[in-house]
């Protein structure tokens, strides 16, 4: 399947999505204590990529085109709002001496506009760039 400007190899989206799951994984690896006034935003995160990120290593595995796209919209979706959240919720969260926010900045978004353009075409919807969250500076 292919989006209007690019044609996107599968195997681009699903470097996309594998390298988010490393980089969910890094962050576990990395904790070795938290702080007792971190531990609020830090499990915040982390409930948050495990959801979004639950269902990657059978997406992997798998030739399903229509379902990467849509695991890869949706990701790059949850991934802003994750952002918008905790800058709102837990703007001084960090882990050692890295702000939360940062470490999710990090995150790879490589295709989110192509997505977005994937679900126009197949949806006939137009994907506001509106937040469900207020997002203060």
């Amino acid at each position: 399947m292919m989006t209007e400007e690019k044609n996107l190899c599968m195997d681009d989206l699903k470097m996309d999505l594998a390298k988010a799951l490393a980089s969910h994984v890094d962050i576990l690896k990395n904790v070795d204590q938290i702080e007792p006034d971190q531990i609020d935003g830090l499990a915040f995160v982390m409930r948050s990529l495990g959801f979004m990120l639950e269902k990657t290593p059978c997406l992997l595995l798998r030739d399903n085109d229509e379902d990467v796209y849509y695991a890869m919209f949706q990701y790059y979706s949850l991934l802003e709002e994750l952002k918008h959240n905790v800058k709102m919720s837990y703007p001084h969260a960090r882990i050692h001496t890295k702000l939360l926010i940062d470490i999710l900045e990090g995150f790879p978004k490589t295709y989110s506009s192509d997505m977005i353009k994937w679900w126009e075409l197949k949806t006939g919807l137009v994907v506001e760039h509106t937040k469900q969250t207020i997002l203060m500076d």
